[in-house]
């Protein structure tokens, strides 16, 4: 059975797919996450994208990677040192302008929600740059590990 970390930060609960919370914090988060991304899905999200991050494909790909990483945001690995848990997956290259890499495991790094933000706030100074250095951090983390991503 495939399964995923709770989305509550600082937890570190398995849970199965598709849940997204454990049971000690799917009630308190459950409510506001779901007004968070119906807000974020209606106003700043394209309808095509939205339909794809609730896909059961981009769902399995994300429980996939967070699992062969081991649970390991590769961004605090080897920006800070840290071994953090990740929570989600970032697209090295933003869907809207590589729509056929979606789903390309080579193109999927896990990270947290906070180095998420990091990384968006980075792709504003240097948007090049930065997706190089995340993709020669993934590639360095499946060299030193050896994990086959397929």
């Amino acid at each position: 059975m495939l399964s995923r970390i709770c989305r509550k930060p600082g937890c570190s609960t398995l849970i199965p797919i598709p849940q997204t919370y454990c049971q000690a914090h799917a009630q308190t988060k459950a409510h506001d996450t779901k007004e968070r991304h119906r807000w974020y899905d209606s106003s700043r999200r394209d309808s095509k994208a939205a339909a794809f991050y609730k896909s059961i494909p981009w769902v399995q790909m994300q429980a996939h990677i967070i699992n062969k990483y081991k649970g390991v945001d590769i961004y605090a690995y080897y920006s800070t040192g840290k071994t953090l848990i990740a929570t989600m997956v970032h697209h090295i290259e933003p869907i809207k302008e590589a729509w056929t890499k979606r789903l390309d495991p080579l193109n999927l790094i896990p990270m947290t929600a906070a180095n998420h933000n990091e990384v968006h706030r980075l792709y504003d100074r240097d948007k090049p740059g930065t997706m190089a250095k995340l993709a020669e951090m993934l590639a360095r983390f499946r060299t030193k590990y050896g994990i086959d991503i397929m």
